[in-house]
């Protein structure tokens, strides 16, 4: 018999991941986020699942083409509380989207004013669609699966207790939220509600156990294929030399000749030279960008300095020694490399675990995604918007 009280172990277990191309993380250029948003909700239109039959749950009209529809809504905004699709009688609002329509914009637009936004919503609402579309259909194959007494009702209760204690404080601990209510104002803010986030995460905890618990994908990895796939993707445990630094630098824009400008780098080394602790004297002289933190750089790799005099410098002085005068067009340097690592490939013994996690990972994604796609045939779908 099934029991509620299992269900505090929901959290101890992983959230379904659906990779989707329409749900790829997207990449900056001058427009990045027009760009690719629109892509994505051209792949989405694509791949969009036409339903079986028409579902009779949900009181709205679906008897119009799409064409109709995107002509009817054309340059109209969008309400919270407006269907963007309709999976298996149950419907998806705008609503439902809006927190990570938000973030999507904060990160890729930030500062769009709301004009904007406006105008690139329909691109957001059809690149995120999919995604929406397949996480309902998981959940109402939950349902329909779930034991004849067991009571969803009490199920999803008994979720929000965990979420309340165990995953809601540490939420607020990442988002510096100092108390329930002022994140809930933060989470409203963007579209969504404290409440709407207890149910999603409960949602989510009861699909990844169910399914996690009836899906079935290869988990024994044998050593041959772990070998083979580390022969096959050796360019991905190659790691570039690298080095940690400190420099002293003074700008030329700081001094009123050039000559001024080496003269304070040549006492500021002396000092050093003399017995200063460098960064001491990076902190109370040295104009270079990490002056504040004692000239400190941490690791950086070869190739990455602007400058190809200075990144030669770091790359083949010996370690802990006091360059000469490096002149860039900035001003001037002396650097001292305080670790160096050569570019090598990480051996297999060290990256074998990482690995089998990667193939593991690998074989159950494909099984979600297979099982999702048995699902878009047995469950009717309606796209609105």
């Amino acid at each position: 018999m099934f029991r509620i009280a299992c269900f505090c172990c929901f959290v101890l277990l992983l959230h379904v991941t659906v990779s989707r191309a329409q749900n790829q993380p997207l990449r900056a250029t001058n427009d990045p986020y027009v760009k690719n948003l629109r892509q994505l909700a051209e792949q989405t239109q694509n791949t969009t699942v036409k339903p079986k039959l028409k579902t009779q749950e949900v009181d709205i009209s679906i008897t119009t083409t799409k064409e109709d529809r995107d002509k009817k809504h054309e340059g109209q905004p969008f309400e919270a509380g407006e269907v963007v699709a309709i999976v298996g009688g149950q419907p998806i609002l705008i609503g439902d989207m809006l927190l990570e329509i938000n973030q999507l914009f904060d990160k890729h637009m930030p500062g769009a004013n709301r004009e904007i936004r406006n105008r690139e919503m329909p691109n957001a609402v059809k690149a995120l669609t999919q995604k929406y579309i397949d996480a309902k259909l998981l959940f109402i194959d939950v349902v329909r699966k779930l034991p004849e007494k067991a009571n969803v009702d009490n199920i999803m209760e008994e979720a929000a207790k965990e979420f309340d204690t165990n995953a809601l404080p540490k939420i607020m601990e990442k988002a510096g939220a100092k108390s329930p209510n002022e994140y809930d104002a933060a989470l409203r803010s963007k579209g969504s509600s404290l409440r709407q986030m207890r149910e999603n995460w409960s949602r989510e905890q009861l699909v990844s156990y169910f399914v996690m618990q009836n899906l079935k994908y290869e988990k024994d990895i044998t050593h041959e294929q772990l070998l083979k796939f580390y022969q096959d993707h050796l360019a991905d445990y190659h790691e570039p030399s690298r080095a940690r630094w400190e420099e002293l630098m003074v700008r030329f824009d700081k001094y009123p000749t050039r000559d001024a400008a080496f003269q304070a780098l040549v006492e500021m080394g002396n000092e050093v030279v003399y017995g200063a602790k460098l960064d001491a004297v990076a902190k109370r002289s040295s104009n270079g960008i990490t002056a504040g933190e004692g000239g400190q750089h941490e690791w950086v790799t070869k190739g990455s300095i602007a400058f190809e005099n200075l990144d030669q410098a770091i790359f083949s002085l010996p370690l802990n020694e006091l360059s000469e005068m490096i002149e860039t067009k900035l001003g001037v340097h002396i650097v001292r490399v305080l670790e160096r690592e050569m570019e090598h490939n990480r051996p297999f013994t060290e990256v074998q675990s990482e690995i089998k996690e990667t193939l593991v990972r690998e074989n159950r994604s494909k099984a979600i995604e297979a099982h999702i796609a048995k699902l878009r045939e047995e469950i009717p779908v309606e796209i609105l918007r």
